[in-house]
């Protein structure tokens, strides 16, 4: 896997484009060229638009086939599936502010980058730390968007649900 395959400049990922091609092979310069085995696949991932990020060039992005997800309306079954033992309110109310943070992202209230799976789910770990959830929200949701006005959008969506 080619993770975050945008985040490298094209010159450096183009020197796999022999490898990726009907060619399945790189030479690498001082040692030898490297055959690839006949059950080799790669798969790259990568996140639009984040900073750091570059646009790959044609010839590279013509060697794979896009697979492109839908954006997720529930967060439910991630964190159920990545916080074992995480009770039912928890949930709940994370998908709550999800919902809320995705309503404001649409509206043009906030930036599209304050949505953070990730930091759902780190919430929730520390909320079995015994961490309130109110307070477990704020520092890894709230706290992750860089603007100041969407921060306090999303602190007041966590006191409206959390009271």
């Amino acid at each position: 896997e080619l993770g975050e395959f945008n985040t490298g400049f094209g010159h450096v990922i183009s020197i796999l484009n022999s490898l990726l091609d009907d060619r399945r092979r790189l030479h690498v310069p001082g040692y030898k060229t490297v055959v690839a085995d006949s059950n080799f696949v790669a798969v790259a991932t990568q996140n639009l638009n984040y900073t750091g990020t570059f646009e790959n060039n044609e010839a590279t992005i013509d060697r794979f086939v896009p697979i492109v997800f839908p954006p997720l309306n529930t967060i439910e079954p991630i964190i159920v599936s990545k916080v074992p033992g995480i009770s039912s309110d928890v949930v709940r109310n994370c998908q709550m502010l999800y919902e809320g943070i995705k309503r404001c992202v649409k509206n043009g209230q906030i930036h599209e980058r304050t949505v953070s799976i990730r930091g759902f789910i780190d919430a929730c770990l520390v909320t079995l730390q015994d961490m309130p959830l109110k307070e477990a929200l704020i520092d890894n949701i709230a706290n992750r968007a860089t603007d100041s006005d969407e921060r306090k959008v999303i602190i007041n969506m966590i006191e409206d649900i959390l009271g």
